[in-house]
């Protein structure tokens, strides 16, 4: 398919997630990877409307990165973990009438600081690409003591991290109550 639409979905999971090894880590509310791997003419679309996605998600294990940010790594957001995109085909992510209120906390045996992991309230990370752009659309969209705790040394905070060719348009954001805590220390 080309994407997915949603409507009137609540998405209300615990999740642990517990990375053992030092493969690639995606972790969504919604979808762990939001990609393709074809050259389509039409976008890739992923509609979410008039929905409620508040997922509790725990990373446990490790959750460092490698040096470079395609290897790796963990991708983790209240909706997406990474919005990627292949050759020229566009990806299109719309948030309509929703609230988005996630929680995600790092478990107490993550010790070391994971340089490149991508951990935010939204998306954690928007891929670099020089091919394509992508399209993100927040309409009437609410987060409500939303919680994200990250120990990553370029947190994404609650919208995520390095939009790279991403053109954001929001219409309607309101956040209430929300926190992120930075438990990043220069020491290790």
């Amino acid at each position: 398919t080309n994407g997915a639409t949603l409507t009137n979905v609540i998405i209300n999971t615990d999740m642990t997630a517990d990375r053992t090894d030092a493969a690639k880590f995606y972790i969504g509310g919604v979808s762990g990877v939001f990609d393709g791997n074809e050259t389509a003419s039409n976008p890739y679309s992923l509609s979410i409307a008039i929905s409620t996605i508040t997922p509790s998600i725990t990373l446990t294990g490790s959750v460092s990165g490698d040096d470079s940010y395609e290897n790796s790594n963990t991708y983790a957001g209240g909706v997406l973990g990474l919005l990627k995109g292949a050759g020229a085909t566009k990806y299109n992510v719309s948030i309509s009438t929703s609230d988005v209120s996630p929680i995600i906390s790092i478990g107490s045996d993550v010790s070391a600081n994971p340089n490149n992991s991508y951990v935010a309230g939204m998306i954690g990370r928007v891929a670099k690409n020089s091919t394509n752009e992508r399209s993100v659309t927040l309409d009437t969209v609410t987060m409500t003591n939303a919680k994200v705790e990250t120990k990553a040394k370029y947190p994404g905070s609650l919208l995520g991290a390095l939009w790279d060719r991403t053109n954001l348009t929001v219409d309607g954001l309101t956040i209430t109550g929300a926190t992120v805590t930075h438990k990043y220390s220069s020491t290790g």
